[in-house]
């Protein structure tokens, strides 16, 4: 009796597992007329997707984000330590001319790209180990966001046919991101920067470009330098912050879900610049706690 219910088991993931194969191979195909119709080549796309298979950890890796179930509180704690922040200062004196050149360019201060730097990789050592192409295949086609990650999977692509990488060399998170500060495929087109001069804008391997793309990022989402990026305030200030700041930059105001009765507001910067700014510099130099956008 029991191998008889072990053999239908058996049966019925094999069943599940073609069921998903076929879908997947269905999806591929759907998105390859879009990079195709995108300006990608039949080679390049070819080339990067053969015998891909979707990767099920990348799935269970997005139901199970550490930003959702993780306390506020604690999850600043593991992102900033003792440890991190004597890193950043060594970083500060390593790249000194490099941080200067780049402060200089885009006007966003060098404290703050060493602080990204540190919470998004741990200055180079946290990039991700996941094929980019397997991990941003795989939600293209299954998940709540499959639009999204299309594009972001096309982005890849474009990328790759670039030369700035090879489909190999492009690992990171589950989600597509990469590189020392974890840009998303779509972002790395429109703000990477190559400033070591070698004809290549490299993230991953070169910290000159990798800084100075961070840099650019906060410059182009509306970075002021000198201004702080954000602060708590208790939820009854929120309705008078709200109109005061709708003024300056709409939809500033923001509910901090994780932790109740308190809300976020970012000061003279974009949402999106806001979100990848760590609790150190803000901490540091204004002497407030930080409460990081979603």
């Amino acid at each position: 009796m029991l191998h008889r219910l072990v053999d239908a088991l058996l049966m019925s993931a094999c069943v599940a597992a073609n069921a998903a194969d076929g879908e997947f191979g269905n999806c591929l195909a759907q998105v390859r007329t879009q990079a195709l119709g995108s300006g990608i080549t039949a080679q390049t796309f070819d080339a990067a997707t053969t015998g891909l298979e979707p990767d099920e950890s990348v799935l269970e890796a997005m139901r199970y984000q550490p930003e959702f179930v993780t306390p506020i509180w604690d999850y600043l704690a593991g992102l900033v330590d003792d440890q991190r922040v004597a890193d950043g200062r060594a970083r500060l004196e390593q790249w000194a001319t490099v941080l200067a050149a780049a402060e200089a360019k885009f006007a966003v201060d060098r404290h703050t790209i060493v602080a990204v730097w540190g919470v998004e990789s741990d200055y180079g050592r946290l990039m991700g180990k996941r094929p980019l192409v397997r991990s941003l295949a795989t939600v293209a086609c299954f998940g709540s966001r499959q639009s999204f990650f299309r594009s972001e999977l096309i982005a890849t692509l474009r990328i790759v046919q670039s030369g700035d990488f090879t489909s190999d060399a492009l690992v990171g998170s589950w989600a597509g991101a990469f590189g020392q500060t974890q840009f998303m495929p779509s972002t790395f087109l429109r703000i990477a920067v190559d400033f070591d001069g070698d004809g290549r804008r490299d993230i991953v391997g070169s910290v000159p470009d990798a800084l100075a793309s961070t840099a650019n990022y906060l410059k182009r989402a509306g970075w002021v330098m000198g201004e702080p990026s954000n602060r708590m305030i208790v939820a009854s200030e929120a309705s008078a912050l709200t109109s005061q700041f709708h003024i300056i930059q709409p939809q500033v105001v923001k509910k901090n879900r994780r932790s109740p009765g308190f809300t976020s507001v970012c000061n003279r910067c974009s949402l999106r610049c806001c979100s990848k700014v760590p609790p150190a510099p803000c901490t540091m130099h204004f002497g407030t706690p930080v409460v990081p956008l979603e």
